[in-house]
């Protein structure tokens, strides 16, 4: 086809070392092109050149993107397991209803098309809710990726990894990626959840965890030549960084972003680490690369105890991030209720119990937009 379809996403990772140095936002010291803050340099580059017009489909509720053509894509909880897929344009206020409420179905947005998973159908609509194409896929149950031909990956709960061909007619069962156990053996990975896609690589994490006595615990990052369909290993991670399991996942062009790492995926290499760009242990500070990362040479981090929006950077050596050395971006106090999404640098939404609103960091909900009221 001809538009490349970029990846969705769904979780990621990062870990190299640079140079040991504190400290984040605006500060004099953060905003150094080199060092532990250099990656986001790179980030910003990319993200000017392939701007994220996707979210992931695991989570569909606490989800909403920018789209290519401007619009505001977001998929809406209506129930407690129905949603409907809205678009949003900021220019004439109107808010449109693209997929219909139904029970227990995944909305989500991907470059230019919308898509639902249903009775084991993946199906591709246009934004006005017009079925373009439609296939067989399994039980989906978690991120959809898409390559440059169109073909669609995913991990389904019945048969492991799936590839759709670009026509939704084909459906290929793939090999699950290899680890190693005792005695030089290998096993097929467990938990394995697609996560991204670059060229012609899509990549995937798998887990495992044991009991307290345990030492069976891993957490690796594959990658799948799709040219040849084999699996290899890319990088393997602490039981600590994948915070047991519950990933979420973004791309910016060559970078995967996950809660703590960012991930390049063409030369196959962690760029930046930091545990407490998600943090297990804090529902206050439960940010991720994933998700505050939304353009710019910063991270936006939200502290729901203070209901505070900050800007700040994290340090790719591991230093715990300091919100007293970030610039706090809300001049006010907001209750920062229901769900908190980041749009760009300077819009956010929130979709609570009354309805959809668009705000931005510097009025808050005081001169908030109404998409949608329940």
């Amino acid at each position: 086809m001809k538009k490349n379809i970029r990846t969705i996403l769904a979780s990621a990772m990062a870990l190299c070392i640079f140079t040991s140095m504190t400290g984040c936002g605006d500060s004099e010291k953060s905003e150094k092109s080199s060092g532990p803050y250099a990656y986001y340099d790179l980030l910003s580059k990319e993200y000017e050149k392939n701007p994220p017009a996707h979210y992931p489909v695991n989570n569909p509720a606490e989800n909403a993107c920018i789209g290519t053509d401007g619009k505001i894509y977001a998929t809406v909880k209506i129930s407690e397991v129905n949603h409907i897929m809205i678009s949003y344009d900021t220019e004439t206020k109107e808010t449109k209803t693209i997929l219909p409420e139904i029970n227990d179905i995944c909305y989500f947005y991907c470059d230019g098309y919308v898509y639902s998973t249903n009775n084991d159908v993946l199906t591709r609509y246009d934004t006005n809710g017009n079925i373009i194409q439609t296939g067989a896929s399994g039980r989906i149950r978690g991120n959809v990726v898409f390559t440059e031909d169109g073909s669609a990956f995913f991990d389904t709960f019945d048969n492991g990894i799936e590839m759709l061909s670009p026509d939704f007619q084909t459906v290929t069962q793939l090999s699950e990626p290899q680890v190693e156990i005792e005695h030089g053996l290998t096993e097929d990975a467990k938990n394995v959840t697609v996560a991204g896609a670059y060229k012609n690589k899509v990549f995937a994490y798998s887990y495992t965890r044991g009991g307290e006595e345990s030492t069976d615990v891993y957490f690796s990052l594959f990658a799948l030549d799709t040219s040849t369909l084999e699996w290899h290993k890319c990088a393997d991670f602490e039981e600590e960084d994948w915070t047991h399991g519950e990933m979420s996942f973004n791309t910016v062009g060559r970078f995967l972003l996950g809660n703590s790492y960012v991930f390049d995926m063409e030369d196959e290499k962690v760029i930046a680490r930091n545990a407490s760009a998600y943090s297990a242990d804090n529902s206050d500070l439960r940010n991720h690369f994933s998700s505050n990362y939304v353009g710019g040479d910063y991270s936006i981090i939200k502290d729901n105890s203070t209901s505070r929006i900050y800007k700040g950077k994290y340090a790719s050596d591991n230093t715990p991030i300091d919100l007293d050395d970030c610039k706090v971006l809300t001049a006010f106090d907001n209750t920062l209720t229901g769900n908190v999404i980041l749009l760009d640098t300077n819009r956010y939404i929130v979709n609570d119990d009354y309805g959809v609103f668009l705000c931005t960091y510097d009025k808050g909900e005081t001169e908030e937009e109404v998409i949608m009221q329940f």
